[in-house]
């Protein structure tokens, strides 16, 4: 499954209606756990830190 086909997610949200009001995608996971295993302050500022510049080649 593709999170950027909107009929994908559409079908997974409603296979999965029974799970409750949040639901992520597989995909996107591990990128929901990382901040959940943080303090919550933690996590707060490193999601409200603005990015670092990236330097081009």
């Amino acid at each position: 499954m593709s999170a950027t086909e909107p009929s994908d997610v559409a079908r997974f949200a409603l296979a999965n209606l029974d799970r409750g009001p949040v639901l992520v995608l597989p995909e996107l996971a591990a990128g929901f756990a990382a901040p959940q295993a943080m303090p919550r302050r933690q996590a707060v500022e490193k999601m409200t830190r603005a990015p670092e510049p990236q330097m081009r080649r």
